[in-house]
């Protein structure tokens, strides 16, 4: 299984008040690109899909057509969750409705973790997507003590694990505050 993992589009972002949307429309151009020539049974998109939570009409414009492609042009999976630069509850938007299109939206965190069975040559991965949620957050959904984005993400991996079937491979994709890790040369 093929995974084309990706994050931080922040689709509608301006520098110095210009718009980047034709640099971005140009780059999200060249990802639907390997997707295809890697032949990526799915893509990943792990938050900040755009750049802030109420995007610019042409920023949805230009994910709607982006998506268009991978999904029904090209017959790919996408999961998406929703980072701190996206309302997760804009986002998760008819989401239900949308999987069947081969579009898998994680919006606002869930108090019921749930996964994305993807399925190649009799293989099954489930994909649990975690989109942004700090320390609040999962204290009013999950019901968790926590005060701290570790904490959080604690929780979370835990009602990850409770949820996962096991024997199976399982893949988290996650929106979240990391600190203290160890760079290498590649990073």
């Amino acid at each position: 299984m093929r995974l084309l993992h990706t994050s931080d589009w922040h689709i509608g972002r301006q520098l110095h008040g210009v718009s980047l949307i034709e640099d971005q429309a140009h780059v999200l151009d060249q990802i639907v690109e390997i997707a295809i020539t890697e032949s990526a049974d799915a893509v990943i998109i792990a938050g900040d899909i755009y750049d802030r939570a109420v995007p610019p009409a042409e920023a949805v414009k230009l994910l709607s057509k982006t998506l268009h492609r991978l999904c029904r042009d090209h017959d790919k999976q996408v999961i998406l969750i929703a980072g701190n630069h996206d309302s997760g509850e804009r986002l998760g938007f008819s989401a239900d409705l949308l999987g069947s299109s081969g579009l898998h939206i994680f919006g606002p965190l869930q108090a019921e973790m749930s996964s994305v069975t993807l399925e190649k040559d009799g293989t099954a991965v489930d994909v649990f997507g975690l989109p942004y949620a700090g320390p609040l957050t999962v204290r009013h959904v999950l019901g968790a003590e926590v005060a701290t984005h570790e904490q959080a993400m604690s929780a979370l991996l835990d009602e990850v694990h409770k949820a996962c079937v096991k024997d199976r491979p399982t893949v988290v994709v996650s929106h979240c505050f990391v600190d203290g890790s160890a760079e290498c040369d590649s990073e």
